[in-house]
């Protein structure tokens, strides 16, 4: 989530398809305005493991080598494949 920021990942989920309007409405918007923190999307990503692999495909298609390198699980695995 912190790789790609709430805002990009909320989208990503509205706009992948891969949730459905009414699953989409299950995800709280505590933020200010009606907007979807952070906390709300791991919240909504997390809720169950159907969730957790329809949020992984989503982020999917904007998730670059850059946005990767912020993760450091997959930069330890990057820099150990490097070697």
């Amino acid at each position: 989530m912190k790789a790609l920021g709430s805002d990009i990942v909320w989208a990503a989920l509205k706009s992948s398809g891969h949730f459905t309007r009414n699953e989409l409405s299950n995800c709280a918007a505590s933020g200010s305005d009606g907007a979807h923190t952070e906390d709300d999307v791991v919240a909504f990503c997390g809720r169950n493991h159907t969730y957790k692999v329809k949020a992984a495909l989503s982020v999917l298609s904007v998730f670059t080598e850059e946005s990767a390198r912020r993760v450091s699980s997959i930069e330890s695995l990057l820099s150990e494949i490097a070697k």
